[in-house]
């Protein structure tokens, strides 16, 4: 096992620590914003000239998100500092180039198709390619490859492509070969709510939609195993189980069970407890997002088309137990932007203690946001801070006016609180 520094002290090194533990051992952190006492997960982190000083020749593991700051770490290190690439034991190449996060880093798989975006800007137009009835999993993994790809090159060159004109394209840095760092399997459609904002999902006493495909059991892991044999998936891959309701997917113990080894991002209403969801939770690598959208029990029936709330609520209590927990919060204009769910939402939060709080609103209503609900929103952001919880909203859910008015608002509530 290798002795290094790790480079890299914030959110990004902390949450994934154990993982780095698995390869390397090491020595101290390094950071620039180091203090004197600073320590994380048990270790001293020291600042530049003094970890260097200290140990000269001991090569350096950085530990920050690949995608949006190590390309500036390494610029840093090897520019400023003047230590070369051979040092750095995860060296990577970059360029800087019109991309997206989604495009760089995601995949999903369908049982007849495949794609990379999830942006509420390209519901309509999501660049897609389809798979054949006997198309093999070498086969499927080609097409999904030449698809990033094409579009890639096509962003690259300034061909026009689907992707031309979504406001989430930006020049960024970009992995020379990108990696996949987050992938979801597009299981079958069966759900137990009926949301309003939901115009894919069907309820679970439909007939046609109660029994699983057979992606959900023999398709998709033949596809995994192919990425990660060609080091198509990054060693921080994070497997999401978002479409649907897994709590009442029949196959839910298998599929939860296969995830084993793999850290997973769980979207559930948590209506439900299941043994077999208790018992992946259990393990550790795992987060949930619980889209609540409410204060009241009153809304959230509106909202959800069943009076779950305080069951939901109970659940809550049991998954932070086990595993980091989001909470979600849809905005709807004329629904649950009020100060009673509001109110009643920061309320849940201050009691259940959740990692963090995402703010979003309805991905199919791109009309301005009013200030009724910016207003909600900067509420419950500023109520977050002050509990210590990390409140964000949902990145292109709002618009750069938006953004901006927002931030009024914020300075509003903190001047008040």
């Amino acid at each position: 096992m290798n002795k290094c520094i790790f480079y890299g002290a914030g959110d990004y090194a902390k949450d994934h620590f154990e993982d780095y533990l698995r390869e390397h051992e090491p020595i101290c952190f390094c950071d620039r914003r180091a203090v004197e006492g600073m320590e994380l997960c048990g270790l001293p982190v020291l600042p530049p000239s003094a970890c260097l000083e200290k140990y000269p020749d001991a090569p350096i593991l950085i530990t920050v998100n690949p995608l949006e700051t190590k390309p500036l770490v390494q610029e840093y290190l090897k520019c400023e500092l003047g230590i070369p690439a051979k040092r750095i034991i995860n060296w990577t190449g970059y360029d800087r180039s019109l991309s997206c996060g989604f495009l760089e880093s995601s995949a999903y798989f369908h049982e007849n198709k495949c794609h990379m975006c999830c942006s509420p800007f390209m519901a309509e137009r999501v660049p897609e390619a389809y798979f054949k009835a006997n198309d093999t999993p070498q086969q499927k993994v080609d097409i999904f490859v030449n698809l990033r790809d094409s579009v890639r090159k096509a962003l690259r060159t300034g061909e026009q492509c689907a992707c031309s004109d979504c406001p989430e394209i930006k020049e960024m840095w970009c992995l020379k070969e990108p990696q996949i760092t987050f992938i979801v399997p597009m299981f079958y459609n069966i759900c137990n709510l009926k949301c309003i904002y939901c115009n894919h999902i069907k309820n679970i006493n439909n007939p046609d939609i109660s029994k699983p495909s057979e992606f959900d059991d023999i398709g998709f892991w033949p596809i995994f195993l192919e990425l990660r044999s060609r080091k198509f998936i990054n060693r921080d891959i994070l497997v999401q189980l978002a479409k649907g309701e897994i709590t009442v997917h029949p196959k839910r113990k298998e599929i939860l069970s296969s995830l084993n080894g793999f850290k997973t991002q769980i979207l559930s209403n948590l209506v439900l407890w299941d043994e077999a969801l208790e018992q992946h939770l259990s393990l550790g690598n795992s987060k949930v997002l619980c889209s609540v959208d409410a204060g009241t029990r009153e809304t959230y029936a509106s909202i959800k088309g069943a009076d779950y709330f305080h069951q939901v609520c109970e659940n809550l209590k049991r998954v932070v137990k086990l595993s980091k927990l989001e909470l979600k919060y849809i905005f709807m204009a004329g629904i649950n932007d009020n100060d009673k769910d509001v109110e009643g939402f920061i309320r849940l939060a201050a009691e259940i203690r959740p990692n963090s709080v995402m703010l979003s609103r309805d991905y199919r209503d791109l009309s301005p946001l009013g200030d009724r609900v910016l207003d909600s929103m900067a509420k419950i952001i500023t109520a977050m801070n002050n509990l210590a919880i990390k409140a964000t909203t949902l990145g292109g859910n709002l618009s750069k006016n938006e953004n901006e008015r927002l931030a009024l608002f914020l300075v509003e509530h903190c001047g008040s609180s």
